[in-house]
């Protein structure tokens, strides 16, 4: 599989460089010659002298100066280093030159998005991470949350699964804090919104990601962080129009790799032979299978082979304008977005159609009005058997002595009731449709109170959200055949679906979701000499509905004419709910600083929720930040040559989360025909109690605090930031069901209860420079946590080495193990489980007690979200080529591999098991579903998670200006890249390291690679 993408990839690149060489011959003396100093007249070794429009360029030596041939006395110089201003300097005939440099501060001027507002980072005294839309552009994912995997300290990032449409990544910030909900808040210009995954990376300006009490301005909703999303907007100037196109290919990072025919029959026979029963393959039926010689009678099918293909096509295209004038400015965009699912059948895919337009009008001098439009359609298409049950299907049924197709290709079993793989992975065996038509506008409105007096303004949107979404489930029958080797007829039998049996089926449903939010903010901005104030006051209101219609008809007459009406009328079935949100806020922040040496925020938010009682809907929420610029200070002279930054910052702020069931302060009730009445019986309406209500139910409380340091050093050559950071988490819902016996039956509400502590570290380090012509850029981030549980309610006669309070969240609960038994002596000599043989994992008597039983289990403090996450990229520049790389990494997780079903079973399983020929075996004995003594939960199974994966790499070449005017194109940029090509585990067999299921049932994460181009007019 990998051989076959990787060769498509050297085409890829061959193509590539044969094109950049055609170029570089067709783009073809004077030699100019001078010296580079800074504003102090101290020579600059390493600046990069590049003739403009050209990819002719030098770099100045040790003493500052430089030699450079050039076609002609004409044209200009571009002069740039690292921390300094870039330079224009016309040749005019000249050929000597004395070049002095100014220092650039733009780094401590980057503006980055915050809460309701915008500032220099030189400004900031919280602890924010900012990535910009180029950084996020250059990425071969088409999942937006995936593409910032290693690029955000404290951002947490696992990517579980590669199905197309449905391959978010799970992001939580600074790990777990609480044992609720940890999904951070997601703000897209403004607005709260459920995701951003499927936003097209060429429209975001940038991403930012408020992680201490920079997130309290959010309140009630910002107690996991907050992410916010900034997208492109035009600037005055002259207009241009962009054009993004690439097409790639698709496969899995690694597929699993299990038993053969042989290897399954063998596994099998030594089963029989434990429990001392008949074997079920004679030593013929052995050979058979393993020389391949009867295909017909004893197939040996990879199943996995057989249901997916190599590789699958992908692309993605976006055209934009953007431009305007001083009264009106915008942006516009159209995207289309295609990727094919790894299956064989081509039945698996999905499709997404984007526009956005983001419009801003200066109506009169004083008055500003924006209109923002986004709509999409995501059209997903799948098999009727869910994707990621396809895996564990093919291991615990799909037995590879079955036959996919036989020789003469009708289709053969497969599995049980006809359910072969090869069928079951298509639309033959039916279909989901999933498709979403998303609506999202804002319309803003900023007026200018300067008349009034001068710094005061105000600024207000509402924005109006629709979501419908409609899916279809049908269920359709098929024929599959059984070879009869007594006649050598092929028996057809009826396939189904196990789940709604011999017949066809259809469910169609359909949702609304609608949101309306009103923000009004009177915010002030001035400066008093040295002295800088600003704040806002605000009020905000949510509101949303959700409804939703569906209905289902069994005995569809034909898979030809697939609708509601076609369907019978037994066991018919119609439902329809709806629901309602409602949040109130009020809120305001002040900032003060001066001479931005001392800096002061102070923000206060108090939030109403629907999810909350009369009297306890309300909570407060205040935050405050402070930071110092040291580096201002007079003493500090000394350090002016060598530091440009060093800012100190502290934060406190109290937070809330309120991601939770609703209305869980009443006592709800379902409709349900659980009732049954009459002296002819049948099913009546009737109400059941689903969950028992609390009155007292509040606000879940997070207390942050933060301390950070920034450095930027030698002109923006080396910036380092770090962070401490701990949180305490309190009122968090829970239930008293561990401390009240299960035989009292009785249904306890949740209750504001649980703690939660947190604390961690993050460091981001960056390095930028050059060698002669050669720029490069090197950065790396590091984050490390670890929680403990404070309170659950643990009953008082847990054993301390079963406990959870005191220890991380999300541990294992299992057996301790000792590796093998290697002989009857080990076994005799030990306490184990009766009949227990050589062979079969050693357990450890926990408790001393001399049995092996649910009362040695320990909990293991670990977890598949890991302690440590990292990243690291490389970016070079040489001439006209780019090379960026970036590299990301978890550690301290541990993953569980336990396949507790029957069937099949990964192939090193049987490579490395315990046999009398193989006693110093890896891995236990061949053992069966119902074995008691090695399908245990227990140590013994559980892999290291830890991984360094190259997640994204490309080269990129852009065509110089000169060859750019000749064809009459603004910009030419052409590149190859790859995603997820390399990983570096510990996790055994072909498992990909972030797995989150013990029995491997997901759709593996996807390898890419493409090429494309960005082109400007």
């Amino acid at each position: 599989m990998k051989h076959s993408l990787f060769k498509k990839a050297r085409y890829l690149l061959l193509f590539f460089l044969c094109f950049i060489a055609f170029v570089e011959a067709y783009a073809q003396g004077v030699t100019l010659k001078g010296k580079i100093t800074d504003e102090n007249g101290a020579a600059l070794p390493g600046v990069t002298v590049l003739l403009k429009g050209t990819s002719t360029g030098t770099a100045t030596g040790t003493d500052g100066s430089f030699s450079l041939p050039v076609p002609n006395a004409a044209g200009t110089l571009v002069v740039s280093f690292i921390g300094y201003l870039t330079q224009e300097v016309p040749i005019n005939n000249q050929s000597t030159f004395n070049i002095s440099l100014a220092s650039d501060t733009k780094a401590l001027e980057e503006v980055v998005v915050i809460g309701y507002g915008e500032k220099e980072k030189g400004e900031l005294t919280g602890a924010i991470a900012n990535i910009n839309g180029k950084n996020i552009e250059q990425t071969s994912q088409m999942n937006l949350t995936q593409a910032l995997q290693g690029k955000i300290p404290g951002l947490v990032v696992n990517n579980r699964g590669g199905i197309p449409g449905s391959d978010d990544a799970n992001i939580i910030i600074r790990g777990q804090s609480t044992l609720g909900n940890n999904a951070p808040l997601i703000v897209i210009d403004g607005v709260p919104r459920e995701s951003f995954s499927h936003l097209t990376p060429n429209d975001i300006e940038s991403i930012s990601v408020l992680k201490d009490a920079a997130a309290a301005i959010y309140g009630a909703r910002a107690a996991n962080g907050v992410i916010i999303v900034k997208t492109k907007r035009g600037k005055a100037g002259q207009s241009e129009i962009r054009l993004s196109s690439n097409y790639g290919v698709s496969s899995f990072t690694s597929l699993p790799k299990y038993m053969n025919s042989y290897q399954y029959a063998t596994w099998e026979n030594e089963i029989s032979e434990r429990y001392g029963r008949a074997i079920q393959w004679t030593a013929e039926d052995l050979e058979k299978y393993r020389n391949g010689t009867s295909p017909l009678t004893h197939p040996n099918t990879d199943f996995y082979k057989e249901v997916f293909r190599d590789w699958a096509p992908q692309s993605h295209h976006n055209l934009s304008a953007s431009g305007g004038s001083e009264k009106v400015k915008y942006y516009i965009s159209g995207d289309y977005l295609h990727q094919d699912g790894l299956y064989k059948s081509k039945d698996l895919k999905y499709d997404q159609y984007q526009i956005r337009s983001n419009i801003d009008a200066q109506v009169t001098q004083n008055l500003n009005l924006g209109f923002d439009l986004t709509g999409r359609l995501e059209e997903q298409h799948s098999t009727a058997t869910d994707v990621t049950s396809m895996m564990p299907f093919i291991a615990n049924w799909a037995y590879p002595y079955n036959t996919a197709y036989y020789p003469n290709g009708l289709p053969g079993v497969g599995g049980p009731q006809g359910q072969n793989p090869v069928i079951i992975s298509s639309d033959e065996a039916g279909w989901v449709e999933n498709k979403n038509k998303i609506f999202q506008s804002r319309l803003s409105l900023n007026y200018n109170l300067d008349w009034l007096t001068k710094g005061l303004a105000l600024n207000s949107y509402a924005a109006f959200d629709f979501d419908i979404r409609s899916r279809e489930v049908f269920n359709n029958i098929w024929t599959v055949y059984d070879y009869n080797e007594t006649t050598g007829e092929y028996v057809p039998q009826g396939g189904q679906n196990q789940s709604v049996g011999n017949t066809r089926t259809l469910n169609q449903a359909n949702d609304m979701n609608q949101s309306q939010l009103y923000h009004a903010r009177l915010a002030y901005n001035r400066n008093f000499g040295k002295h800088n104030y600003s704040g806002f006051i605000a009020y905000e209101q949510q509101v949303g509905t959700w409804q939703t219609l569906s209905g289902f008809r069994r005995d569809l007459i034909s898979d030809q004419k697939v609708e509601l009406f076609t369907g019978g009328q037994a066991l018919r079935d119609n439902q329809g709910s709806s629901s309602e949100t409602g949040r109130v806020n009020y809120f305001g922040s002040f900032s003060y600083d001066y001479m931005r040496k001392y800096l002061l925020d102070i923000t206060v938010r108090r939030d109403g929720s629907f999810n909350f009682p009369r009297g306890k809907r309300f909570g407060t929420f205040p935050g405050v930040a402070v930071a110092w610029n040291i580096s201002q200070e007079s003493f500090m002279g000394f350090t002016k040559k060598w530091l440009d930054n060093l800012k100190l910052r502290a934060s406190w702020a109290k937070m809330g989360n309120d991601r939770i069931g609703a209305f869980q302060y009443l006592t709800q009730y379902e409709l349900n025909n659980y009732y049954i009445f009459g002296e002819s019986p049948r099913r009546e309406n009737g109400f059941t109690i689903t969950n028992t209500g609390n009155p007292n139910i509040t606000w879940e409380v997070s207390e942050n605090r933060n301390m950070g340091l920034d450095a930027d050093l030698w002109r923006g050559g080396l910036s380092i930031s770090v962070d401490y950071f701990k949180s305490k988490r309190s009122q968090i819902l829970i239930t008293r069901s561990e401390s009240v016996p299960e035989y009292t039956a009785l249904e306890l509400p949740l209750e504001n209860l649980g703690e939660v502590d947190n604390e961690g570290v993050e460091v981001a380090l960056n390095h930028q420079g050059n060698v002669g012509e050669l720029k490069y850029n090197l950065g790396g981030n590091l984050t490390y946590n670890k929680n403990k549980i404070v309170f659950m309610d643990e009953p008082k006669d847990v054993p301390p080495y079963r406990a959870q309070e005191g220890h991380p969240l999300n541990s294992w609960v299992v057996y301790k193990t000792d590796g093998l038994y290697r002989s009857e002596d080990e076994i005799t000599n030990s306490p184990h489980i009766p009949g227990t043989k050589p062979g079969d994992i050693k357990y450890v008597d926990v408790n001393g007690d001399g049995q092996i039983n649910g009362n040695d289990q320990v909990r293991k403090y670990t977890s598949p979200i890991p302690r440590i996450q990292y990243g690291f990229n490389v970016g070079m520049a040489y001439k006209a080529f780019e090379l960026n790389a970036v590299f990301s990494g978890q550690a301290k997780a541990e993953t569980m591999l336990l396949f507790l079903d029957g069937g099949n079973k990964p192939e090193y399983l049987f490579n490395d098991r315990w046999t009398e020929n193989n006693v110093d075996a890896k891995y236990p004995r061949a053992y069966q579903r119902t074995d008691i003594y090695n399908t245990k939960a227990s140590d013994f199974w559980l892999y290291d998670a830890s991984f360094l994966r190259l997640n994204n790499v490309e080269l990129a070449y852009n065509l110089p200006s000169n060859v750019l005017s000749r064809i009459k194109v603004k910009g030419l940029r052409l590149y190859v890249r790859g995603a997820n090509l390399i990983t570096f585990k510990k996790i055994e067999g072909q498992f990909d390291p972030e797995i989150n299921t013990s029995n491997a049932g997901y759709y593996p994460q996807q390898t890419t690679i493409m090429s494309g181009l960005n082109l400007s007019f």
